[in-house]
């Protein structure tokens, strides 16, 4: 289930705390029957708000919600999100909110690399980190040709 992520917008993150910990359960369920063991990261997508915005303190009680469950069983929290909205907010809140222990982060610069001005290097910084540097570039592959994005990987 959805669970109130940011896949058909942030605005259907109406009750934060509840909302974050339902989705963390049914993403346990989920990958404990798709098998991931306990360790895990289990991600979610929180990448379409504007940044600033009375969305804002509701996507940071989500996503702390579904970190704190997630860890509360046994699994690591991952997060997708774009450096302009989700990234900015988590690091001028990270005193405030249980950061995720993993940072999926897209913004298409072409450039294959785990850093960005955006975030501290303190931060996500023992191969906790994924870039989405480049999206819907086509690609072929065995003779069939696909849309795909491109991401740079330290994790």
């Amino acid at each position: 289930s959805d669970g109130g992520s940011c896949k058909g917008g942030c605005e259907a993150i109406t009750d934060p705390v509840p909302q974050g910990t339902e989705a963390a359960d049914d993403a346990v369920e989920q990958a404990t029957t798709l098998g991931f063991p306990k360790g895990a990261v289990i991600y979610d997508d929180l990448e379409n708000y504007t940044p600033g915005s009375t969305v804002t303190s509701r996507v940071l009680s989500y996503l702390d919600a579904y970190t704190k469950r997630l860890h509360a069983l046994g699994y690591r929290s991952g997060v997708y999100g774009n450096t302009s909205s989700l990234v900015t907010d988590l690091v001028a809140n990270k005193s405030r909110v249980t950061l995720p222990d993993v940072l999926h982060f897209a913004r298409w610069n072409g450039k294959s690399t785990t850093t960005d001005p955006t975030i501290p290097a303190n931060l996500w910084a023992d191969h906790q980190r994924i870039h989405q540097y480049a999206g819907d570039t086509t690609e072929t592959h065995g003779g069939v040709t696909i849309s795909i994005d491109r991401d740079r990987l330290d994790v």
